[in-house]
Order: structure tokens, then sequence, then C-alpha cells
């Protein structure tokens, strides 16, 4: 069902870098159990995703690369995302103990 519900406003300090009317788009994933999000910070080659604490906001992994189209699998266990050259799995259990 679509809904107009806010589920949680991710707060960003991250600033687009330029101030043209062009769509920006900034992968996210939600885990399936909500706790969680996977999403991208900086700009250029300062650009990471991490992982982070759906309630508080609180950074709790960087992995150390850039991607797209985040996904979490349906039972949680891998975060998978495009990169410039490859597609990549992540197993989450193994990052949130680093």
């Amino acid at each position: 069902a679509i809904t107009s519900e806010a589920i949680f406003i991710v707060d960003s300090d991250t600033q687009c870098p330029d101030d043209t009317d062009v769509f920006k788009v900034f992968p996210f994933a939600l885990h399936p159990d909500g706790e969680i999000y996977a999403a991208n910070e900086g700009i250029a080659l300062s650009a990471y995703t991490a992982l982070y604490d759906a309630q508080t906001g609180e950074q709790l992994v960087v992995l150390p690369t850039f991607g797209w189209e985040l996904a979490f699998s349906d039972d949680g266990t891998e975060l998978t995302m495009r990169t410039q050259n490859a597609r990549m799995v992540w197993d989450v259990d193994t990052l949130l103990k680093n």
C-alpha cells in the first residue's frame, strides 16, 4: 500500500555539489527489520557508503567503497550494491562486527 506516512527522516549535512535544478539521487536502502539503513555520504572523491542506526542516525560502519542501487536481501543478511566496475555483496553481520 502506498502511504504518505513518514517512517523516519534521514538527517544529512551532505550538500549538493552545485545549485542547478538537476535532480540529485542519493542511494538509500532500509534493512527489513527497520533498525539500520545504508546510504551514501559526501560528494565526488570523498563519497562513501555507510550503515546507520535508523533510530539515532549514528554511523555504524563505513564501507571501503561508494555504491549505487543499494539493496538489502529479503532476510537482511546481505547488502548488495553496484559500483563503477562491479556488483558487490556484503555480509551485514560481518560489517557490523568490524
